[in-house]
């Protein structure tokens, strides 16, 4: 409703008032209220911050993802894998991290060390949340405690039995 439209209703409104004095106190009222109404700005709903605040995730420099003592590297041991998505690339750094060098704990900054560790992978834009993705929509990590990772039976099932190999993708050629 523009104010020319708000004015005529006003002044229907006062239009049945005899008394001219009171009319016109009437009309003053009804013309302040809707000034104050017009100069009145809208209440604007404050932005929720997210609930959890979650630090980008820092390289561990001393972390050895290089083998040695006739286990395999972090990146031979990928080799062995293909790969569709986050999910199992998370799988395969906390398993090596925990069944392969037997590190503990493990934590969002390991698993991006790993990440970082692999040529031509990307870290996903949200580490912590795909961590999360892969512990509830698989099983196959336990982020209970994000300060302490671990592969449950299910996820150490699924890399040794099910996972696609990187030979199996050239035997069907």
């Amino acid at each position: 409703m523009d104010m020319k439209d708000k004015l005529k209703e006003i002044e229907e409104q006062v239009s049945g008032i005899k008394d001219p004095e009171f009319r016109k106190i009437a009309f003053q009222k009804l013309m302040d209220s809707l000034i104050i109404q017009k100069k009145a700005k809208p209440v604007r709903k404050k932005k929720r911050k997210p609930s959890i605040s979650v630090q980008a995730p820092q390289l561990i420099k001393d972390l050895d993802l290089s083998g040695g003592d006739d286990k395999p590297s972090l990146r031979e041991f990928y080799g062995r894998y293909s790969t569709k998505n986050y999910k199992e690339k998370n799988l395969i750094f906390c398993y090596y991290l925990q069944n392969i060098i037997n590190h503990t704990p493990i934590t969002i900054n390991h698993v991006f060390t790993c990440y970082r560790n692999i040529i031509g992978i990307k870290v996903p834009g949200n580490l912590y949340q795909s961590l999360k993705d892969t512990a509830h929509q698989k099983g196959w990590i336990d982020t209970s405690s994000i300060k302490n990772i671990t592969v449950p039976v299910a996820g150490i099932n699924y890399l040794e039995h099910d996972m696609a190999k990187a030979e199996d993708e050239s035997d069907k050629e």
